[in-house]
């Protein structure tokens, strides 16, 4: 895999361990029974010590996982968020200033995607192990955290006749947050994330648009970026081929990859 790095518009900042390990389902409904996303695998730290690495992520028992749309609310918060200078975990907007970032129509179709997203999002528990790189220890941490802790949605009611805006709020999980803050993230094309077609081209997107910052080629075992970008439908390499080819094709088309290559080794 190789990459043209895109002209800038729209940018937000990217937590990194987010970009490379999934917080949600690349799909836009959860199967029936699924209320969990394990990933584990042996890696190296930066000092060369082997380490095995897990990442749980936990839905609510009503609200359930994550879904591919709460990725995209989850990064345009963080643009808020960038755009306050990360003076403080909660932020503040409009929710027509969200939809206008997103995409979206200001309908009620909105309000209540929205509504249901931060459902998801604030009902989300991760756990990790050896995930999370402490700068001032220099080591790997195993923790548990959630991504917000409440949100606040104001609706019009009835006629409305004040010039002033209804502000809604969102506050960060304290973790993420100061992930943030320490300055652990990377710029994103906020842009052209959202102008993806394929939920599962805008994880590839996220993951490589990581990977390929310093490199110009990136290789992986194909059923480990399954679990990388928690694809539903991962039993065997035929499925992810399948799934994989229509948002490798989109991420050629744009010019964000130059080439993708399954090989087979062994």
């Amino acid at each position: 895999m190789t990459d043209r790095e895109p002209a800038p518009r729209s940018l937000t900042k990217d937590e990194l361990n987010l970009a490379e390990l999934p917080v949600s389902l690349s799909c836009h409904r959860a199967p029936k029974g699924r209320h969990s996303i394990h990933l584990k695998e042996e890696m190296l730290d930066k000092s060369g010590r082997q380490v095995c690495r897990e990442w749980t992520v936990s839905g609510s028992s009503r609200y359930g996982l994550p879904l591919a749309i709460d990725d995209e609310v989850l990064l345009c918060l963080a643009y808020f968020l960038r755009e306050s200078a990360f003076e403080h975990r909660q932020v503040h907007f409009t929710q027509y200033s969200l939809f206008r970032l997103l995409g979206w129509g200001d309908s009620q179709r909105s309000y209540d995607r929205l509504e249901a997203s931060l459902r998801r999002l604030s009902g989300v528990r991760l756990e990790s192990k050896e995930s999370f790189w402490d700068h001032k220890d220099r080591c790997f941490l195993t923790r548990g955290f959630g991504l917000i802790d409440n949100y606040a949605l104001y609706r019009k009611a009835g006629k409305h006749t004040s010039d002033q805006p209804y502000i809604s709020s969102v506050t960060f999980n304290e973790t993420i947050f100061e992930s943030y803050r320490s300055g652990f993230v990377k710029t994103l094309d906020l842009d052209l994330f959202l102008s993806l077609r394929f939920p599962i081209a805008r994880k590839l997107f996220r993951m490589l648009d990581k990977k390929l910052h310093k490199s110009p080629t990136y290789e992986i075992n194909l059923m480990r970026l399954a679990n990388r970008i928690a694809l539903t439908d991962s039993a065997y390499p035929s499925d992810v081929k399948k799934h994989l080819q229509a948002p490798h094709d989109e991420l050629v088309r744009i010019g964000f990859l130059k080439n993708v290559s399954l090989i087979r080794r062994g």
